[in-house]
């Protein structure tokens, strides 16, 4: 089995210090170099973007439709999920 090695490219990211201390704090608990962790983070938000790629995922949801999400709770069976991106996303956030 052959494994490909992805080029990697080193960048410099800004950010404020307090921040900057509670990234380390995480990554530190859970045993990560501060690298590994940023990366770790940013990843796994990406591929949740991805998922539902022809949804914008900048979009704000109103504070109206937010306030529908209690109303729905324990309403919306897996399978209204599983045939409703829409409704998966917007429960999601």
């Amino acid at each position: 089995m052959e494994t490909t090695v992805q080029a990697r490219k080193q960048t410099i990211i800004r950010m404020d210090e307090a921040f900057l201390d509670k990234i380390r704090f995480y990554a530190e608990k859970r045993h990560m170099s501060l690298n590994a962790y940023i990366e770790s983070v940013l990843r796994t938000e990406v591929e949740r973007i991805e998922e539902l790629p022809h949804l914008d995922p900048c979009t704000e949801i109103s504070p109206e439709i937010l306030a529908f999400s209690g109303i729905l709770e324990g309403k919306i069976t897996q399978e209204d999920l599983d045939n409703d991106d829409r409704l998966a996303y917007l429960l999601s956030r």
